[in-house]
């Protein structure tokens, strides 16, 4: 068993688990590419849920009446762009908007519904995004930052 704190960031980081706890048959790389990332990629509208009960079984959890814990404070806090993070935002900005148009059809006219690798997409646009808040410099190396 695990504790639920730990931070997966990629379907590969479950692979490791699995591995580690020698889940058959997910614990070869072989297997785990054949029964969950496969059909993660394909769109399978049942992996979800199979993965989630996979997880479940794995994962120590307890519930949040069963514990005591400080009432939630939830703070925004605005703070303005320097004229060269806001360039650098707005740059990337229009590149995810040109994507998701992209994605979902938007820019030829057609509707199209979102779903398995499309929402990846616009999901990892909106990372991005939030990434070049904190972390803009992260996001390209010496010579993309100065093209930019």
């Amino acid at each position: 068993m695990r504790a639920s704190r730990e931070c997966l960031n990629k379907l590969e980081d479950l692979a490791s688990r699995f591995a580690f706890l020698r889940l058959k048959p997910c614990n070869e790389r072989s297997k785990f590419m054949q029964y969950i990332i496969a059909p993660f990629k394909a769109a399978d509208p049942d992996i979800v849920p199979k993965l989630r009960v996979l997880n479940d079984t794995i994962t120590i959890r307890r519930l949040k009446d069963e514990i005591e814990l400080p009432e939630r404070i939830d703070e925004i806090i605005r703070l303005d762009f320097t004229p060269e993070e806001r360039r650098v935002y707005d740059i990337f900005k229009k590149i995810a908007e040109a994507r998701v148009q992209v994605l979902t059809g938007q820019g030829i006219g057609q509707t199209r519904i979102m779903g398995g690798k499309t929402m990846i997409y616009v999901l990892r646009s909106i990372l991005q995004l939030s990434l070049v808040c904190v972390h803009e410099k992260y996001l390209l190396n010496d010579d993309g930052f100065q093209e930019i």
